[in-house]
């Protein structure tokens, strides 16, 4: 869940991006900037927030597997 809302996040921030200096900037201003790829920055980014994906996950997992099947009913839900 975590790697998919960072790919949908990043498209989003691109599209954006795109908006915003080929676009508006041109239109409102008469200018625009060069676009520019932080790399090594935005890999350790997504590599922080899957971690921290990964991380929040790990508690309800561990929490859920400690439960008996036999113990969970459609009452329960």
């Amino acid at each position: 869940m975590g790697a998919v809302a960072l790919t949908l996040g990043g498209i989003g921030g691109v599209v954006l991006a795109c908006i915003l200096i080929y676009v508006v900037n041109r239109s409102y201003f008469g200018w625009t900037i060069q676009f520019h790829w932080p790399g090594p920055e935005l890999a350790q980014q997504g590599a922080t927030i899957v971690l921290a994906a990964l991380g929040a996950s790990l508690f309800p997992a561990l929490r859920a597997s400690r439960v008996p099947a036999t113990e969970l009913s459609r009452d329960d839900l």
